[in-house]
C-alpha cells in the first residue's frame, strides 16, 4: 500500500527497513529521522541529530538499533528505540558520513565519508 508522512520535516533523503522487526526509518533534509512500526505506519519516535540532511540510515538485523548519519556535520547517532536511549552520538567525522552499516550480528558499525 501507499502511505504519506506529513510531518513538516523536509524532503525524504534516506530510508531503511527491517523485515524481522517491521521497523521503518526515514531520514529527512531537516536532520530529523522518524521511526515507524509497519505495516500500520505507527509512529514510534521522531528525533533530530541537527539541522543537516540525513545522508545515511542503517538498522541492525534485529531491528533494535538505528543509526543515522549526516555528511555535512560529520555526525552519527545510534538510537535504541525500545529503551529510548542513544547508544552513540558522535560528531567530528571530518570526511563526512555518506554511508553507515551494521555488521550482520549488530556488534560493529562502519561509517564511510568522502568529503572533497
Amino acid at each position: 500500500g501507499f502511505f504519506q508522512i506529513r510531518e513538516g520535516t523536509g524532503r525524504l533523503t534516506k530510508a531503511a527497513y527491517s523485515v524481522k522487526s517491521r521497523i521503518a526509518c526515514f531520514g529527512f533534509s531537516s536532520g530529523v529521522f522518524s521511526i515507524y512500526l509497519m505495516p500500520g505506519v505507527e509512529a514510534l519516535h521522531k528525533l533530530s541529530i541537527g539541522g543537516d540532511p540525513i545522508d545515511s540510515i542503517a538498522i541492525t538485523a534485529s531491528g533494535d538499533w538505528i543509526c543515522a548519519g549526516a555528511a555535512d556535520s560529520g555526525q552519527i547517532a545510534v538510537w535504541e528505540w525500545q529503551s529510548e536511549t542513544y547508544v552513540l552520538k558522535q560528531q567530528g567525522h571530518h570526511a563526512g558520513v555518506n554511508a553507515v552499516a551494521f555488521s550482520p550480528a549488530g556488534g560493529a558499525l562502519g561509517a564511510q565519508g568522502s568529503k572533497a
